[in-house]
């Protein structure tokens, strides 16, 4: 029988997270407010669970080495950690009840983590590859300014601002920005 450590615990974490969220479905209160948010934190991973763990009015739930669920008053969260070299890379999910209560719940874990090492874009990628024996999945997070340099581009004609505006403006691209 192979082993799917990794698969189930992230069913595990899924079944944690849907009982929490069954708790305000029973109490009658709807989860309407969703954000998905990456950050990078200057901390180990146990570090930030401790810090979330002692949240007043919060329970947390670890489901393995890198998962983690939290239930507060005001809504549910995912967490999902990535060490990279003394540094933790971040990706939250967050139900909440309304909006405000969103920003205070995700206000409230960025002061329980402490120093936040960059609110930049970035970007989580999930890899599926077989070991030969099962499916195993590795995620890696990526972190990137939004700011791209022109002079990487110089085989672009019009510069890399005229592409960038061509493109936004295709009418391949929808919707367009205003």
């Amino acid at each position: 029988m192979t082993s799917h450590l990794s698969y189930d615990a992230h069913l595990f974490s899924d079944y944690v997270l849907r009982r929490f969220q069954m708790w305000f479905l029973e109490a009658g209160k709807s989860l309407h407010f969703y954000r998905k948010l990456h950050q990078s934190y200057a901390a180990v991973p146990s570090a930030l669970i401790e810090a979330l763990g002692a949240l007043p009015g919060w329970t947390v739930f670890r489901a393995n080495e890198f998962r983690v669920m939290a239930l507060c008053p005001q809504g549910c969260l995912r967490f999902t950690f990535l060490q990279r070299a003394g540094n933790t890379d971040c990706s939250c999910e967050c139900w909440a009840i309304n909006p405000e209560a969103g920003a205070a719940m995700i206000a409230a874990v960025k002061s329980a983590a402490g120093f936040t090492f960059t609110d930049g874009a970035s970007m989580a990628v999930d890899w599926f590859f077989s070991d030969g024996r099962s499916i195993e999945c590795a995620t890696v997070h990526e972190r990137f300014a939004d700011q791209l340099l022109p002079a990487a581009y110089p085989w672009l004609q019009g510069g890399l601002h005229t592409f960038t505006e061509q493109y936004l403006y295709s009418v391949s691209v929808s919707p367009r920005p205003s």
